[in-house]
């Protein structure tokens, strides 16, 4: 398997955060690359090195409904990559807002490892992790 199938970009800027999603995808079999700003992850999504993305909701500078929305215009000679944001509240009345943001997924932070696990193997394929 390639280092590209292995690898999640996480944009999130609370430490705790970002290390406990890292821990997560670390116990799934992922590795993590983790961007403080959604500027930040949007420049490090530009190498073409990772499989999916995971983006906080709520950033300062550029949240995760904008950086969707500037993936989703730049990507067209890269390909589509699944975009899942993390909340720390409850986007299901909002899923046309995500939507059209172009983001795939929304899970509730903190996840759960089996919640992380299920949505992966939905936007990856089960059995692309180790």
């Amino acid at each position: 398997m390639n280092e590209r199938a292995l690898t999640i970009l996480v944009a999130e800027d609370d430490d705790f955060s970002a290390k406990l999603i890292a821990q997560q995808l670390s116990a799934l079999g992922y590795g993590a690359r983790v961007a403080r700003t959604g500027i930040e992850a949007l420049r490090l999504w530009g190498t073409g090195a990772f499989a999916l993305i995971l983006t906080d909701i709520s950033m300062p500078d550029m949240d995760g409904y904008d950086l969707a929305s500037a993936l989703r215009r730049e990507e067209m000679h890269l390909g589509r990559i699944p975009i899942i944001a993390l909340s720390a509240y409850d986007l299901s009345g909002e899923t046309q807002r995500y939507q059209a943001a172009g983001i795939d997924e929304c899970l509730l932070k903190p996840t759960d490892l089996a919640s992380l696990k299920s949505a992966l193997d939905r936007w990856l394929g089960p059995g692309r992790h180790p």
